[in-house]
C-alpha cells in the first residue's frame, strides 16, 4: 500500500485490506497481487487507485476520486470488484495457485 499526502496509520490500513477482501470474496485462486495507492490532494481530496493482477496473468485497474480517504477507497474497492468480476467473466476456467493478497 502507497500514499502519497494521506496518513496512513494502522486503522486505515487493516480497513483497506478487509475492503479488499470483501470486494474480491471468492476470487482466491484467480487474484495474483492486489495494489492499493492513495494519493492527497488540496481541500483533503483523495484519490484511490487500485490494480489486481490476476492469474495466470493480465489485470484490472480502477480509481476513484472523493472528499475523504474513506469515500474515496469504497468507491474504488466497489469499482475493482465489479470490474475483476467483468474479467474473469470473459475468462472463465483459467486458474492459478492460492491467492496472496499483497498490498504495496
Amino acid at each position: 500500500m502507497h500514499s502519497q499526502a494521506v496518513e496512513l496509520d494502522g486503522a486505515l490500513r487493516t480497513s483497506i485490506e478487509q475492503q479488499i477482501l470483501r470486494a474480491l470474496a471468492g476470487l482466491g485462486p484467480r487474484i495474483g497481487h492486489v495494489h492499493v495507492r492513495l494519493y492527497g490532494e488540496a481541500g483533503g481530496v483523495c484519490t484511490c487507485y487500485v490494480r489486481v493482477d490476476l492469474l495466470p496473468g493480465g489485470g484490472v485497474a480502477a480509481g476513484e476520486t472523493a472528499g475523504d480517504v474513506a469515500t474515496a477507497v469504497a468507491r474504488a474497492m466497489d469499482r475493482i470488484g465489479a470490474a475483476v468480476r467483468r474479467r474473469l467473466e470473459q475468462r472463465p476456467g483459467a486458474t492459478g495457485p492460492e491467492t496472496a493478497v499483497l498490498v504495496s
